[in-house]
């Protein structure tokens, strides 16, 4: 019966994402439903989550085109994809992102062109306000971007191992050298393919696992852990008696400790984008340092590139093709943080990708 019912409510929904009556744009505040009439022209809430002036200076377009004609064309193509019984879960999943975007382009307050609106979180983060009628971008899986910007001369670009990288720059400055991760960081892609094939671990999930030790998780293969089912039990032992690894999780935990005792004053934390709570465990509490890092990091290359940045995710963003080399730069040059920037075309994916 409950699946029935869960049909009934997908099949609804598809239903009002189908019908061709444009979307007013609305927020819901938990109460009552307010229509909006308008964004503000940098596309960020003046108010953090938490009602507080937010502490970062981002300028992102309000709104933007996507690529009507690519969500259309996809949109078919998977409609008449045959697709096994197992996989046909995935297609709907992509099919309902697709027509989400299409609604959400069929707008009220600016047809044609999709709304960005971003709320800055605890820790300085832009997030998606919650409650809204229309999706964000943040939220979207990245196969679904690529159909919507596809085709477009739009580049996403990454911050490659962001935390890994920021993490070790500031054991660097409190004294640790950290020899293991600097060598992960230098070769960081040969060394996932040659453990991945030594350990029987996919290289996106041996990636996972090994920042989950930065927010907390441990390198025990016990059934707790909880990266066990994705990595098993004998990939785990066999990671914990690599080198390397078993090294990297040593420096990991100690500049941990090293790195949030040294910022804790009083009973507070504070982070570089000068947001501050009271102090929590140390798996939290580096989160909290390394997400303002992050969003520092974006902030000045919002600052740096100008209206040549047109969408934010988090540790990315998308735009027109930038000179690579001279953002790092600027970064550096700021904020003393070595970190890189991944580039990468945005083309749409292989319709297999979808289905």
């Amino acid at each position: 019966m409950k699946y029935k019912v869960k049909d009934r409510v997908r099949n609804g929904d598809m239903e009002h994402l189908k019908n061709p009556a444009p979307l007013d744009l609305t927020y819901f505040n938990g109460k009552k439903t307010s229509l909006i009439t308008s964004i503000p022209e940098n596309a960020v809430c003046d108010l953090d989550i938490n009602g507080k002036p937010k502490a970062t200076n981002f300028f992102l377009p309000p709104t933007l085109e996507l690529n009507i004609d690519s969500i259309n064309q996809t949109i078919r193509a998977l409609e008449n994809f045959p697709s096994t019984k197992p996989r046909q879960a995935k297609k709907d999943i992509n099919l309902r992102h697709l027509f989400q975007w299409k609604k959400a382009l069929n707008n009220t307050l600016a047809p044609n062109r999709i709304i960005q609106l971003y709320n800055e979180s605890e820790n300085g983060r832009l997030t998606p306000p919650s409650g809204l009628s229309f999706p964000n971008i943040i939220n979207t899986p990245s196969r679904i971007r690529k159909v919507l910007f596809s085709d477009m001369d739009y580049y996403s670009y990454d911050l490659s191992n962001a935390h890994f990288s920021v993490f070790n720059t500031l054991c660097n400055n409190y004294g640790m050298e950290c020899p293991n991760l600097e060598f992960y960081l230098k070769e960081k892609e040969g060394l996932r393919k040659i453990w991945s094939d030594d350990y029987s671990v996919r290289p996106k999930v041996l990636k996972f696992y090994l920042i989950s030790w930065l927010y907390g998780n441990n390198n025990n293969a016990v059934i707790q852990n909880s990266c066990y089912e994705d990595v098993g039990e004998l990939g785990m032992r066999a990671i914990k008696k690599d080198k390397v690894l078993s090294g990297m999780y040593r420096e990991i935990v100690a500049g941990r400790n090293l790195i949030v005792k040294k910022t804790r004053e009083k009973k507070l934390i504070t982070n570089i984008l000068g947001k501050q709570r009271p102090i929590q465990d140390l798996r939290k509490d580096l989160c909290f340092l390394l997400f303002g890092y992050e969003t520092k990091i974006m902030e000045v290359a919002n600052q740096y590139l100008g209206s040549d940045m047109l969408v934010y995710i988090y540790d990315g963003f998308i735009s027109k093709k930038i000179d690579v080399k001279a953002l790092q730069e600027e970064v550096n040059k700021k904020l003393k943080l070595n970190i890189v920037f991944d580039e990468e075309l945005v083309e749409a994916p292989p319709l297999t990708a979808l289905c």
